[in-house]
């Protein structure tokens, strides 16, 4: 076994970085092949909308997602997504170009992952690198039109640059791109408050730290002033309020009151629809209000059900694979599968659905599901290890990792949301020696 130890790190480490693309690009090429001559399907349920704001921005100079004049500005979602889809739309690329596309770019991730092991001196990083280039839920979400592609091939060059010595322009560029991810993603916005710690503790300057903040905050802080300005609320996105309720809160109570979680959900959203009017002055700030106050109070009235609802999110955030997922890009319909656990969905979540997928669904799932558990296993075990001989570095991963799966749970979680933890666990399983000064 460290014979083949020895062998696969001497070829990796020697390869060059055009030959690791090469080795990650051509499972997601095949990937794409597949479900482009089976369902020819790159889209999920949010999919449409993040397009129609690319079209509504190119034709209407609106970020919009009304399908019709008078079109008003939309703050349930952020414009980095839709501002890299919006040049494509403008040429009149197909979807299924753009797909490829990303399939390509998601081709960095194990390679960028594999560079700051190398970086980092984590061993066994090659083991890693194939493992996230042959990950199934990887290889499904990369071509994927949803904001979770962008997101992680951030994720992955920020990951990079914190492996690499920490100049003043790193730290810039490091927070430029921190702020992108923010605006594609908002659960990015606190990302900042991890990495401050780290950088006090590498004795970064309060100057270059300034700058690093100064430049995260651009992007953010620009979308959040354009949302005080036209609604009257300076937040990045209203998604995690709504969620909130429509989904943790309509849990509980579906929970406590033994009511179809859909329908729970339809009645929430019916008593709250009397406040959507978004053309109307701060009509939106009392929507969020409302829907913040009104799930707040369905935990205070039902915390067991809010705290075992939680707690299932919490256990299968890591291992739970996106079975449905496999089977709508063969075609086979679509069954939501969340991570939440919720009991009255059986029809959708249970042993019938199962029973329908597919032999090649269940088996992608199936490996998913045992690369979950093996980096589960080796980051616990890499942890501990890490602590003995880079212990900065080991709590900043293990931070990361935490902080992800716990935003992730509390504002409903689903599975294309693991992908941050499955390159954070990636980095803390080939854990090793790291001398930093």
């Amino acid at each position: 076994m460290t014979k083949l130890l020895d062998i696969g790190h001497n070829y990796f480490s020697r390869s060059s970085s055009i030959t690791l693309f090469l080795i990650a690009f051509t499972p997601r090429f095949i990937w794409w092949l597949l479900v482009f001559f089976t369902s020819g399907d790159f889209k999920l349920y949010d999919s449409d909308q993040f397009i129609l704001l690319a079209d509504n921005l190119f034709a209407e100079g609106e970020f919009s997602r009304s399908t019709s004049s008078p079109f008003f500005p939309d703050i349930a979602r952020t414009p980095g997504y839709p501002l890299f889809l919006l040049p494509f739309r403008a040429l009149g690329i197909p979807i299924y170009v753009v797909s490829l596309l990303q399939a390509t770019l998601g081709a960095f991730i194990p390679v960028w992952i594999y560079r700051a092991t190398q970086h980092w001196q984590l061993p066994n990083g090659w083991i890693i690198f194939l493992l996230l280039c042959f990950s199934p839920s990887l290889l499904l979400f990369s071509p994927i039109i949803l904001s979770d592609s962008l997101f992680i091939l951030l994720l992955a060059f920020c990951l990079l640059q914190l492996s690499k010595e920490l100049t003043t322009k790193r730290l810039i560029a490091l927070g430029l791109v921190l702020g992108i991810m923010a605006v594609t993603r908002p659960i990015a916005q606190f990302l900042p408050l991890i990495l401050l710690p780290y950088f006090w503790k590498l004795s970064i300057t309060k100057g270059q730290i300034g700058l690093f903040m100064v430049a995260f905050t651009l992007l953010p802080g620009s979308w959040m002033a354009r949302n005080y300005y036209q609604f009257g609320t300076p937040r990045l996105s209203s998604m995690s309020t709504n969620n909130l309720l429509f989904y943790n809160g309509a849990a509980a109570l579906a929970s406590a009151e033994s009511k179809p979680f859909t329908e729970v959900q339809h009645k929430l959203a019916n008593e709250a629809k009397s406040l959507q009017d978004w053309d109307k002055e701060y009509a939106t700030r009392r929507y969020l209000h409302y829907c913040r106050e009104r799930a707040l109070g369905i935990f205070k009235n039902h915390p067991k059900e809010l705290a075992v609802n939680t707690a299932k999110s919490l256990a299968f955030y890591h291992i739970k694979p996106p079975r449905s997922y496999f089977d709508k890009a063969f075609g086979l319909g679509y069954t939501y599968d969340p991570i939440l656990g919720y009991s009255e969905q059986k029809e959708q979540t249970g042993f019938t659905t199962l029973v329908n997928s597919s032999f090649t669904s269940l088996a992608l799932g199936g490996i998913q599901f045992a690369m979950n558990l093996f980096l589960l296993i080796a980051g616990a075990l890499g942890f501990f290890r890490l602590r003995r001989n880079a212990p900065l570095l080991a709590w900043l991963i293990l931070a990361l990792v935490c902080y992800f799966w716990f935003l992730s749970v509390f504002t409903m979680t689903d599975a294309r949301f693991q992908l941050p933890g499955l390159l954070l666990l990636s980095l803390i399983a080939s854990s090793g020696e790291r001398r930093m000064a």
